[in-house]
């Protein structure tokens, strides 16, 4: 709820995490990847590149 109440209130969101975060179940999922307005991530991140640029309009390739 914190998060989503966080989301609400930023001008924009930003995802920024690496590459073990992707591809985990989670017991929550906050928000759909489409509400977010960018994102970054690491090398390690690749095999989910294409569809973070399909969905995160502002997404920034690997760093």
């Amino acid at each position: 709820e914190v998060k989503r109440r966080a989301h609400a209130a930023a001008q924009r969101t930003i995802l920024v995490a690496d590459h073990t975060k992707f591809g985990r179940r989670a017991l929550a999922r906050v928000l759909p990847l489409e509400a977010l307005a960018g994102g970054v991530t690491d090398r390690g991140a690749k095999t989910f590149l294409p569809v973070l640029k399909e969905k995160v309009p502002g997404f920034i390739d690997l760093v």
